[in-house]
């Protein structure tokens, strides 16, 4: 039977992840789901979805999940080299321990994969090359921004610098206020100042640094509850936004990339779910009312929200139903301010997305609503990057793929591992 989350008032909601070849699960359900499904997100956000068919789109992901790997748009995905290496492309190769629970082995094993690198049998460096001849590399790398709840920098944040100075197209990132978004305003900007200031130290000058930051989600479904005046409302709502606009600042003025994680999950502990998800997200891109704010929308962490705000939605990862609000808001933002291709806001998707699957129903959303040109990025673990290699060597071969299965090894010793001469200086500072 079809794994169903629970969210509040008998929402339904689209099956998350369906293993492949499972196909037990009603027709006659998925068909009254998805109407009601599509129903609900025209009530609720009655001007925000103009030229498109919710009810068509709904009902292809779930013909998504139903036929899976046979799926058309799946199999597609699939059957074609260069296109797993593009997906590649895509991802954020994503580890969120805590940087003392991380080993500085693990930290460069990631970003060797994130180069598109590996050793050999003899233990030199190799590196992958895509159907066209090109190395590979992923969109970025996302590490933990601290190692304890008290905001405390990651030091491994200077490995990133150390590792992809000379791969400036490879974003280096890490998560600030995580995971719940409720670290003071002045805190949180202080995190990402010292976080970027240690990427830049480690020799990344010309690499974009992302900023993922968790919108302070208590605050903001708080206000969504019944109940509030419009007082009420208003406050906790500016609470959340303000914490938003001081990380903003910060990162306008050091040149850093801010996606803001909207922990889509929680907002489901209200009835005015979608609603409360599309403003959130909506306000997250326009934190001034001039259009300057996030660059990213982000659905979630991966992790379940603090109680009682994971009691409808366990875990935040990114079901269609969850991104749906968001897209829908950031589609929104960039028609209002005339924002094309790589122009546009963009979305990430983020939470334990690693079947195939899942990864083809957030793209096939995405391309419908926000359109092809206007830039996805999955942020997914080493799993997800292990298989789409295997993929790869399985559909053309060894000699097809110009790599060998080592690129499938992850237990190189740290005395392997590269050098990386570190720079001391203040890069953030100086620019003032």
């Amino acid at each position: 039977m079809a794994y169903v989350p629970k969210v509040p008032y008998a929402h339904p909601v689209v099956p998350g992840s369906i293993p492949n070849g499972l196909q037990s699960y009603q027709d006659s359900f998925n068909a009254v789901a998805r109407g009601d499904l599509s129903d609900q997100l025209k009530a609720s956000l009655p001007k925000h979805h103009e030229g498109l068919d919710l009810y068509a789109l709904l009902s292809e992901v779930y013909d998504i999940y139903k036929f899976g790997p046979e799926h058309p748009y799946v199999k597609g995905r699939h059957e074609n080299a260069q296109a797993i290496f593009d997906r590649l492309r895509m991802q954020d190769v994503t580890s969120l321990s805590k940087g003392q629970h991380e080993s500085e082995e693990h930290v460069r094993q990631i970003i060797m994969k994130a180069r598109g690198e590996y050793f050999d049998k003899d233990g030199n460096i190799q590196q992958i090359l895509d159907q066209n001849g090109a190395p590979l590399s992923t969109a970025g790398v996302c590490l933990h921004g601290m190692i304890d709840n008290q905001g405390r920098v990651n030091p491994h944040l200077r490995i990133l610098g150390e590792m992809l100075k000379d791969r400036p197209e490879i974003h280096a990132a890490f998560v600030n206020n995580f995971e719940n978004g409720d670290l003071p305003a002045k805190d949180a900007a202080r995190h990402v100042r010292e976080g970027a200031n240690l990427i830049r130290s480690g020799g990344a000058i010309d690499n974009p640094v992302d900023v993922d930051t968790v919108l302070d989600f208590v605050k903001w479904v708080e206000a969504y509850k019944p109940g509030k005046s419009k007082k009420e409302k208003a406050a906790l709502k500016e609470e959340a936004r303000e914490k938003l606009l001081t990380v903003y600042e910060v990162c306008h003025k050091h040149d850093l990339i801010l996606k803001v994680i909207q922990k889509a999950s929680a907002h489901a502990w209200n009835k005015n779910f979608f609603e409360s998800l599309y403003d959130s997200s909506a306000m997250s891109l326009d934190l001034d009312g001039k259009g300057n704010g996030a660059d990213c929308n982000k659905n979630g962490t991966g992790f379940p929200a603090k109680r009682p705000y994971n009691n409808f939605v366990s875990v935040d990862r990114a079901f269609p139903e969850l991104v749906i609000p968001m897209m829908l808001a950031t589609r929104d933002f960039n028609a209002a301010y005339g924002l094309k291709g790589k122009n546009s806001r963009w979305t990430k998707y983020s939470g334990k997305n690693s079947s195939e699957v899942d990864a083809a129903a957030l793209s096939f959303l995405h391309e419908q609503i926000l359109g092809p040109d206007v830039k996805q990025v999955n942020g997914a673990g080493e799993a997800f990057y292990r298989r789409q290699l295997e993929s790869v060597f399985d559909l053309v071969g060894e000699e097809g793929a110009g790599f060998s299965r080592h690129a499938f090894d992850d237990s190189p010793s740290a005395s392997e591992m590269p050098a990386h001469q570190a720079v001391d200086f203040d890069p953030l500072n100086s620019r003032g």
